[in-house]
């Protein structure tokens, strides 16, 4: 039987809470990845971000951008909300919900739970400490492996 420690990424790339949104899209653009878990100044995971994430948070920024341009020359004071949405970290655009899974979790549980929560991530937890991430990709590998 295929376990979740048998196909996680054991090289989990973390960002900090505070990790202003365009330092999130440099790293997952340097490490090639769509998600990492956030966390706090003690290593502990308060949520995890994606690159859907990251979109949907610009795609709110565009939105709340022109209005606030094509109104600049009346309201002077609207100038001080570009600057403050440039300053977005992590921790305001990151889901809360973190699945996870243990490394014994045999594999055909940790697609059932992600395909349940909606999720195309996972992190392998033990004794509260990541010890690994599946994406859908892995799964996706793992089916491709076991094919004849």
């Amino acid at each position: 039987m295929i376990r979740a420690r048998d196909v996680m990424q054991t090289q989990v790339i973390t960002v900090n809470l505070l990790d202003p949104l365009d330092h999130v899209e440099k790293i997952f653009a340097e490490e090639d990845i769509h998600g990492a878990p956030v966390v706090d100044e003690r290593g502990a995971v308060l949520g995890i971000i994606s690159t859907s994430d990251l979109v949907r948070d610009r795609s709110a920024e565009r939105e709340m951008v022109a209005p606030v341009s094509a109104h600049a020359a009346r309201d002077s004071a609207s100038e001080d909300l570009v600057p403050e949405i440039a300053l977005e970290c992590a921790s305001d655009v990151m889901t809360l919900g973190v699945v996870r899974v243990r490394p014994n979790a045999p594999i055909a549980d940790v697609a059932r739970k992600m395909r349940e929560q909606q999720v195309h991530r996972v992190l392998v937890m033990e004794e509260g400490k990541v010890v690994g991430l599946i994406s859908t990709f892995d799964l996706l590998q793992v089916i491709e492996d076991s094919a004849p």
